[in-house]
């Protein structure tokens, strides 16, 4: 014997192309609204999705988590010392902003850089297009980036945002 949802049922499994529609038989002018909307939902949901990286995620999260933001300024740098040798394995840069001084070290890899900084204390995020990093209790952090540019960084922490741009060689 069957149960009223049994109809519905059949119509569901044809819908998700689990059974031939032809198996229904003649179809009442609801059944056959219903069967063409549960078509066209099945189709919607067969298509690809796509989702951001983790990673892209969470910086937009930490990004947006603080509203005011002041940019660090360079007060010293070894690039001009480092310019002078031809290529630098180790560069080393100073910043000073609203929030405090930050210091950063940036250490070529073989695909990019290794980013080890000194935020202005703990209780900071290092955000850099590629990961979003803790710092430890005494503001430390440490990331790779995998880009032949120095990165810029973001250092986050409870309303406040102090973007570190990367260094350059002034003439």
């Amino acid at each position: 014997m069957r149960r009223p949802n049994d109809r519905l049922m059949d119509i569901v499994s044809a819908a998700l192309g689990e059974a031939p529609v032809e198996s229904l038989g003649p179809l009442t002018k609801a059944e056959a609204d219903k069967l063409a909307q549960l078509q066209r939902l099945a189709s919607v949901l067969a298509q690809p999705r796509y989702t951001a990286p983790a990673s892209l995620v969470r910086s937009a999260k930490a990004i947006f988590e603080s509203p005011a933001s002041d940019t660090a300024r360079v007060t010293s740098t070894s690039l001009r010392t480092a310019a002078a040798r031809g290529a630098a394995e180790v560069l080393h840069a100073a910043f000073v902003s609203h929030s405090g001084d930050v210091r950063v070290m940036y250490v070529r890899e073989s695909d990019g850089w290794r980013v080890v900084g000194q935020a202005p204390g703990p209780g900071w995020r290092a955000i850099t297009d590629e990961d979003v990093v803790d710092c430890d209790d005494k503001g430390r952090f440490e990331t790779v980036v995998h880009q032949d540019l120095l990165p810029e960084v973001l250092l986050v922490a409870e309303g406040r945002r102090v973007v570190v741009p990367a260094p350059h060689v002034e003439p």
